[in-house]
C-alpha cells in the first residue's frame, strides 16, 4: 500500500478523533451569564443627563447615537463599544460641542476615569463568564515543558514553522479567553506530536534511528589546522568586539543534518580581557532558527585555552551558525569560513598577519575584548531514555491490540493528568483498531495513537468543568493541574496527582504542604522568571532599540544583565520571603560585572549575577530604578516620563488611566535660536488641554520623579539638550502627587509610595491571581482577595506569605 496515502489516513484518523475529543467545547447548556452590573454611577449619570441627552437622548439622535439608553450589563459586547464611543470623545473634546454648556474639567475627569474603570471591568466580566466547561490553552513554553516532562523529549516552539507566539493581555500571555485556537495550531500540534515522538521512538519500522557520530566542524576555523608541539592549534580565527564567525552546518557525513534532536556541541577558543575592561562575551547563534544556542563570558589565555560545551536541541536540515563577540566595539568586519587566510591570528608571541583594527598593543597586551577560536564540533544526536509509560514498545512483550490499547490509554492517563474515562478510552481504541486494518504494524498503530492524545484537548487544554454536572469548583485533579502550572509552568508530577487521587488536596492542610513543596522544586524557577516578567512587561526591554550614537556602551549583554538583575531581584525575594517593601525601595540588588560598571560600582567583574549591597545613598534599590524597569518605556533615543508614570500607576497601584486622544502631536522641538527646554518643561507646555491635564496631574509626577534616569536607566544630573541655545540643563525629579505630599528626589519618592504598602499589595495579590487562573479578576474577585490581603499587613506582606494566602483563599479554588 502507497506509503504517502497510509499517512494521509493517519492524519485524517487523528483529526477525526481530535475532533471528536473537542465536542466538549460546544457545551448543551450554557451557564447564566455572569450577574456582574455596573458600579453605582451616580456623578455619570448626572453628567450624561446635563451634557449628553439633549443631542443623543429621546428627542434628537445625533449620529444615530443615544446616551440614554446604554446597556446595563457588563457581559454584554454592546457595553465597551457603548461607553468607549463616549469615552473617545470626551477624551478628544469633541463633546460636548463648542456651542453647548460646558462641564467643569473635575467633571470632566471623573467621568472619564468612571467610565474607563468600567471598560476595564467589562472586560474582566466577559472573561469570566462561566460555561460547563471552561478551556484554557497551554502557551507554546507550557506546551514545550510538558512535553519533555511527558517524554523526555525537546521541542523548541519559537523556531520558525512552530507554535505562534501568544497575544498578551496587559503583560500576561497566559489569559485563557485570549488563547484562541486556529486550524493552523492544529496543524502545527500535529507536527509538534510528530517531532517529540521522532526523538524517543524508532524512525523506521523495525530498526532504531541512525545515532550521527562526532563530527569534528574545524573547517570553521579555515587554514592550517595542525597542533604544535605544545598542543596549540595553529590557523586560530579572531573574533574581535562587535564581530562574528560565520559557518553553514550542511556536510554532516556528505547531507545535511538529518534528524532532530539535542546535539552536544563543544568549542576551544580563548577569552582575552583588556585590563579594567570586560570580558569578551561569547554568543552562538543559529541565524535560520533565529535562536541563540549558548552564551557566556570566556576568559582563557591564549596559551591555555577552554572548552565551552553545551547541548541543544536542532531540526533536521542546513543551519547557519554565527559565534559572536558581542561586547561593544568599533569593529564591523566579518570573518567566514570562507575569507583569506590573511586573517587568521596565529599567536600574540609570534606575531599576526595586520587587520582592521589593532587589537593588542606591542607587549601583547589586549586592547579590547576578543576570543580566539581553535575549534566547533558536534555529537549527536543524544537520545532520551523511553519513558516506562512506553516501554512495551521496545520489543519485549506481546505486541497485540491488547498491548496497544494498554499502551496508549495509561500514556493518555498520563497526559491528560487525571483519570481517564470510559468513552475516551473507546474513542482511542477505536483509532488503534482503525489503524491495525488498515494495515499499519503495532508500531505504527501505537504511534498514531499517542499521537491523537497529544492532539487533543485534554491534552493542549487546561479543562475544568463538567458539561453533564454544571460546578462553579475546581476538582481535586484540576487543582493539581492550577498549582502545577502556576508554579512550574508544566504538569503536575506523582506526589501531587496521589494527592488528588486521594482525594486531600482541597484540605488546607494538605494543601499549604504541597504549596511550600513545589516553591522549594527547582521547577519553581520558571515561576520566579516567567510571572516577574509578565507582571513588569519585561518583553519591552530593548523592544526600541537604543541609538548607538547617543549610547555606545549599551549591549544586548548588558540588556540581558538587566532584564537578569530584575528577574534575579524577584527570586530573591520569593526565596528569602522579604516584604514588599523591598520591591518599592531597598539596600540591596542583584548584580554582575557588567551591570556594576554601568551602575557606576568598582570591584564587580564576574558574569554570575549575586546579591550586592548598595552604598549609602545610591538611587538604585527596588525594581523601580532597575535599569530594565527605566528603560522599557524609552523609544531608543530619549525617556519618555509620561509612559514611565502610566507604568507606575498600572503594575504598582493597579490603575489604567483613561486612553489618550487620538493624534496626539509629539513634543515640539526647540528652534535654534530659543533657549534649551528639558523634557519636563516640553510635556509642561504640551499639555495645555485642561481634559488632558486632568489625567497627567495623576501620571507626570509618577514618571518626572525619574528625570535623573536616561533612556537606558543610567543616572545624570544634567539633561543633555541638543536643540536650542545656552547650556544644558540640571535635572529636576521633583513633583506633586495628587494627596499634595511633595519629594524631590527619586528616593524621595520611593519613600512616599512605601508609607503605604496596601495599594501596592492588593495589585501585585491581583497580578498573582491573575496569572495563576489565567483570567482577569473582577471587582467581585479582588473585593474577595481584600482581607486575606490585608491580614499580611502586620507582618509587611511577605511575598510566599501573600503567594500562600491567594493560593488558600476560597477565589483560587473556583473556575
Amino acid at each position: 500500500m502507497n506509503d504517502n496515502f497510509l499517512k494521509t489516513q493517519l492524519k485524517l484518523n487523528v483529526w477525526r478523533t481530535f475532533l471528536i475529543g473537542c465536542c466538549g467545547l460546544l457545551p448543551v447548556a450554557m451557564s447564566p451569564p455572569c450577574p456582574a452590573q455596573p458600579p453605582p454611577a451616580g456623578p455619570l449619570s448626572a453628567f450624561v443627563d446635563n451634557y449628553c441627552v439633549r443631542c443623543h437622548g429621546p428627542e434628537e439622535q445625533k449620529g444615530e447615537f443615544r446616551t440614554d439608553r446604554a446597556p446595563s450589563k457588563l457581559t454584554d459586547p454592546r457595553f465597551v463599544i457603548h461607553w468607549g464611543k463616549v469615552l473617545e470623545r470626551l477624551t478628544s473634546g469633541e463633546m460636548p460641542p463648542e456651542d453647548e454648556p460646558q462641564p467643569t474639567e473635575e467633571a470632566r475627569g471623573v467621568s472619564m476615569q468612571l467610565i474607563s474603570d468600567w471598560i476595564r471591568e467589562a472586560d474582566a466580566a466577559r472573561y469570566a463568564v462561566m460555561d460547563p466547561v471552561s478551556l484554557r490553552r497551554l502557551t507554546r513554553d507550557e506546551y514545550a515543558n510538558t512535553v519533555h516532562d511527558l517524554l523526555g523529549a525537546t521541542y523548541v516552539p519559537s523556531d520558525p514553522g512552530n507554535l505562534p507566539e501568544e497575544p498578551a493581555w496587559h503583560g500576561f500571555d497566559r489569559i485563557g479567553p485570549a488563547l484562541s485556537l486556529s486550524p493552523s495550531h492544529l496543524e502545527r500540534y500535529l507536527s509538534a506530536a510528530e517531532a517529540a515522538l521522532d526523538q524517543v521512538l524508532p524512525v523506521s519500522e523495525g530498526s532504531a534511528a541512525p545515532h550521527l557520530d562526532k563530527w569534528p566542524f574545524h573547517k570553521i576555523v579555515g587554514g592550517n589546522t595542525d597542533e604544535t608541539p605544545e598542543g596549540r592549534t595553529r590557523g586560530r580565527k579572531v573574533v574581535k568586539p562587535n564581530s562574528n564567525l560565520r559557518a553553514t552546518v550542511n556536510d554532516w557525513h556528505g547531507q545535511q543534518i538529518p534528524i532532530s534532536g539535542n546535539y552536544r556541541v563543544r568549542i576551544k577558543l580563548s577569552g582575552l580581557r583588556p585590563p579594567g575592561g570586560n570580558a569578551p562575551h561569547l554568543r552562538f547563534y543559529c541565524a535560520n532558527l533565529n535562536r541563540v544556542l549558548h552564551e557566556q563570558d570566556v576568559e582563557a589565555p591564549e596559551d591555555k585555552p577552554t572548552i565551552v560545551e553545551f547541548t541543544t536541541y536542532l531540526p533536521a536540515g542546513e543551519h547557519q551558525v554565527n559565534l559572536f563577540n558581542t561586547e561593544p566595539g568599533l569593529s564591523l568586519y566579518v570573518t567566514s569560513a570562507t575569507e583569506s587566510d590573511s586573517v587568521i591570528f596565529l599567536s600574540i608571541k609570534e606575531g599576526r598577519e595586520p587587520t582592521l583594527q589593532k587589537i593588542t598593543d606591542e607587549q601583547g597586551v589586549p586592547l579590547v575584548p576578543f576570543l580566539l577560536v581553535d575549534s566547533i564540533e558536534f555529537e549527536g544526536p543524544m537520545r532520551p531514555d523511553l519513558p516506562a509509560v512506553l516501554k512495551g514498545l521496545s520489543g519485549d512483550g506481546p505486541q497485540n491490540t491488547d498491548q496497544a490499547r494498554q499502551i496508549v490509554t495509561a500514556f493518555a492517563e498520563k497526559a491528560f493528568r487525571r483519570p481517564l474515562r470510559e468513552t475516551e478510552a473507546i474513542r482511542l481504541g477505536s483509532l488503534i483498531d482503525t489503524e491495525l486494518d488498515a494495515g499499519r504494524s503495532f508500531a505504527q498503530a501505537t504511534r498514531s495513537g499517542l499521537v491523537a492524545v497529544l492532539c487533543s484537548k485534554n491534552f493542549i487544554f487546561l479543562v475544568e468543568g463538567d458539561a453533564e454536572t454544571p460546578r462553579t469548583k475546581i476538582n481535586d485533579w484540576e487543582l493539581a493541574s492550577r498549582l502545577s502550572y502556576f508554579f512550574w509552568s508544566t504538569m503536575p508530577d506523582v506526589p501531587l496527582l496521589a494527592t488528588a487521587k486521594a482525594g486531600r488536596l482541597h484540605d488546607p492542610d494538605v494543601l499549604i504542604r504541597q504549596v511550600r513543596r513545589m516553591l522549594a522544586d527547582p521547577r519553581a524557577s520558571r515561576f520566579a522568571t516567567t510571572f516577574p516578567y509578565q507582571w513588569l512587561q519585561l518583553a519591552d526591554v530593548g523592544k526600541f532599540p537604543p541609538d548607538k550614537k547617543l549610547y555606545p556602551n549599551y549591549s544586548k549583554t548588558l540588556e540581558q544583565s538587566m532584564v537578569a538583575e530584575t528577574i534575579s531581584f524577584f527570586s530573591e525575594m520569593l526565596d528569602r520571603n522579604l516584604g514588599i517593601r523591598e520591591f518599592l525601595i531597598s539596600d540591596w540588588t542583584m548584580m554582575n560585572g557588567p551591570l556594576a560598571n554601568f551602575y557606576g560600582m568598582p570591584g564587580i567583574v564576574d558574569a554570575p549575577l549575586r546579591r550586592v549591597t548598595l552604598p549609602a545613598g545610591s538611587p538604585r534599590g527596588g525594581v523601580l530604578t532597575q535599569a530594565a524597569v527605566l528603560s522599557l518605556t524609552s523609544d531608543g533615543a530619549r525617556h519618555r516620563p509620561v509612559h514611565r508614570g502610566k507604568w507606575v500607576l498600572e503594575s504598582i497601584l493597579g490603575q489604567s488611566p483613561p486612553r489618550p486622544p487620538a493624534n496626539v502631536a509629539a513634543l515640539p522641538a526647540a528652534a535654534k535660536d530659543q533657549p534649551k527646554q528639558t523634557i519636563r518643561e516640553k510635556i509642561g507646555a504640551h499639555v495645555t488641554n485642561e481634559s488632558c491635564a486632568n489625567c497627567h496631574s495623576r501620571i507626570d509626577p509618577l514618571g518626572l520623579a525619574f528625570e535623573n534616569f536616561d533612556a537606558i536607566g543610567a543616572w545624570r544630573d544634567v539633561e543633555i539638550i541638543s536643540q536650542g541655545t545656552g547650556e544644558h540643563r540640571p535635572v529636576d525629579a521633583s513633583g506633586k502627587l495628587p494627596d499634595g505630599r511633595v519629594f524631590a528626589t527619586p528616593n524621595e519618592f520611593k519613600e512616599l509610595l512605601a508609607e503605604n504598602l496596601d495599594p501596592f499589595a492588593l495589585t501585585l495579590a491581583e497580578k498573582l491571581a491573575t496569572y495563576a487562573m489565567r483570567r482577569p479578576l473582577t471587582l467581585a474577585d479582588r473585593e474577595s482577595l481584600r482581607p486575606a490581603v490585608i491580614a499580611l499587613r502586620d507582618k509587611g506582606y511577605p511575598l510566599r506569605d501573600l503567594i500562600e494566602a491567594i493560593t488558600l483563599n476560597p477565589l483560587f479554588l473556583r473556575r
